[in-house]
Parts: structure tokens; C-alpha cells; sequence
């Protein structure tokens, strides 16, 4: 089959999450004309601050590090680095591979307004998507019960 214009469907975030090159860009390179390219945006699930100001005992770095034991028990990760996601790019034939890494505020806190903006938006997803990005991954990953992880999630919340 010939090479043909490739536009990938929507696809869960786990779909790149792992250290070897992925069906999805293996299959993308695969698809692509010469000179085509993909867009990959991804989260790493790993909260922190410009200056130390998180405290390593929060309950945001206690979540972070609960989903990151869910991923690993299933050889996943979700500390996901501009530098690991281009070495699957490339593993899977693509070249001259860009990373753009930004940062996400969590909240309205940041003085730009742009920032504050985008902060408030994530703020939302986290809080709307906290439960069924959890739930699941440590019942079925971590065998907690749904009794454990409701207050777990509760105190999280209240933080």
C-alpha cells in the first residue's frame, strides 16, 4: 500500500505512554508522504514548581505518584519527557524531530495573563477528570478498593 496524507483519530493518552517506539508512531511514519509530519502533545504526570514552593508532601505530588505506580505496575509511565518522546519519533523512522516543552499552571495564581488563563482551564479538567483518571487505574492497577480511593480523592480535592 502506498504511502497516503495521514490523519490520525483521536486516542487515549496511554497510547505513547511506554520507552519503546509506539503502534501509533510507527504507524503514523509508516502512512506518511515524504516530508509528512505528526503532532504528538502529551502530559507528563508530574507536578512541581519554578521555586520549590510545592511542598513534596502535597497531596498533588501523593497522586502524581500513586498514577505513576498504576502505570509502572503495567509497563507504562507517565512521566513523559520532551527527550523520551523524541527518541520514539525517531525510533520510528521520523527525522528531524522538534520538542516544544511548556508549562501548565494548575490554577489562576500566575501573574501572566495568559498563564492564569490556561491555568484556570487545567484547574477544571483536573478537577472534572480527577475521578475517572483515577479511580480505575488504582483499582484495577494499584488493587485498591473504591472505599480507599473515594477519601484519598476526597482529602485531594479539599487540598
Amino acid at each position: 500500500m502506498p504511502p497516503l496524507p495521514f490523519s490520525p483519530p483521536k486516542c487515549p493518552a496511554s497510547c505513547s505512554y511506554g520507552p519503546a517506539p509506539t503502534p501509533l508512531n510507527t504507524t503514523s511514519h509508516r502512512h506518511c508522504k515524504p516530508g509528512g509530519w505528526i503532532e504528538s502533545q502529551e502530559l507528563s504526570v508530574d507536578a512541581r514548581s519554578d521555586d520549590n514552593s510545592l511542598p513534596s508532601d502535597s497531596y498533588i505530588h501523593k497522586w502524581c505518584e500513586n498514577q505513576e505506580a498504576a502505570a509502572q505496575s503495567v509497563g507504562m509511565t507517565l512521566l513523559m519527557s520532551g527527550g523520551v518522546l523524541k527518541k520514539q519519533m525517531e525510533d520510528a523512522g521520523f527525522e528531524n524531530v522538534t520538542v516544544r516543552d511548556f508549562k501548565i499552571p494548575i490554577g489562576t495564581w500566575a501573574s501572566d495573563a495568559k498563564m492564569k488563563e490556561m491555568g484556570g482551564f487545567q484547574l477544571v479538567a483536573m478537577l472534572e477528570g480527577i475521578q475517572g483518571l483515577t479511580v480505575d487505574f488504582w483499582v484495577n492497577c494499584l488493587g485498591w478498593s473504591v472505599e480507599e480511593v473515594g477519601p484519598t480523592l476526597f482529602s485531594f480535592l479539599g487540598a
